[in-house]
């Protein structure tokens, strides 16, 4: 059986598909380009060696072919085609390409010194002069280190909840978010409006928040005038308050008209 024969018969197995597939193009370039009518028994590791050492192709397609290689004689002494080889995928290792080293070029010593000098030269950072700071510059909170004060408005009558510390106490403790949100839009945030301390008095909602606050109480009702004596109730009233005490008679109202 020859080399192609066995990799078209290898390659028709399942598990042999996806390899065979991937490695196709560097099979041929580099085993079949002149051996494809070798027999399997003549290939040797003396002779596997050969073919890759005499081999233009890139590295990584011999790699791809010896890999295939070893797998094919494998197959082969499994199938009685040719003996079991003793051989790894070292076969493409042992070509390496080795580039060329570039030629020495002589350097006078002194022209290396001063070489020397201007590396470390370069090498040493720059120092950078430190600006000298003022007493009232370091007296000065750095910014956006404070934290804001916060107020919470009622969403009904615009009144102060609470003035929080700071909103991040404020989202903390309520479980709420999005409150830097809710005070530039002036819209709701968990059901109440924020604000600046400051800005209480004249805190205007969003007409778009759906919430019509209103900021004047609503009047009490004024309770019912009381009773003093019997004539102050109707007849209906009287009946109902007759079946309320649980009267079961009859009940009839006699109209006294005087003329």
């Amino acid at each position: 059986m020859t080399l192609k024969q066995a990799f078209t018969m290898w390659a028709c197995a399942p598990r042999n598909t996806a390899l065979a597939a991937k490695s196709r193009e560097a099979v041929q370039k580099v085993l079949m380009k002149k051996y494809n009518d070798i027999e399997l028994e003549q290939i040797t590791e003396s002779f596997a060696r050969r073919i890759f050492s005499q081999s233009s192709e890139s590295k990584e397609m011999k790699v791809k072919a010896a890999s295939v290689l070893v797998y094919l004689l494998q197959w082969g002494g499994d199938h009685g085609h040719c003996q079991r080889p003793t051989f790894t995928y070292e076969i493409a290792a042992s070509t390496p390409e080795v580039e060329p080293e570039p030629p020495m070029v002589k350097v006078k010593p002194e022209a290396l010194e001063k070489r020397q000098e201007e590396l470390a030269a370069r090498e040493q950072p720059k120092e950078q002069p430190q600006e000298e700071t003022t007493m009232e510059e370091q007296s000065k909170p750095t910014r956006g280190r404070q934290p804001k004060p916060v107020a919470q408005l009622d969403a009904k009558t615009l009144q102060v909840v609470k003035v929080w510390p700071s909103r991040s106490e404020a989202e903390r403790e309520l479980g709420a978010c999005n409150i830097d949100r809710a005070i530039n839009r002036k819209r709701l945030a968990s059901g109440f409006f924020w604000c600046a301390p400051e800005d209480v008095d004249g805190f205007k909602p969003n007409p778009h928040a759906g919430v019509s606050p209103s900021t004047t109480p609503k009047p009490k009702p004024s309770p019912a005038p009381k009773k003093s004596s019997l004539a102050d109730f109707t007849d209906a009233e009287i009946i109902d308050e007759i079946k309320r005490r649980g009267w079961k008679g009859s009940i009839s109202v006699t109209l006294n008209v005087t003329l």
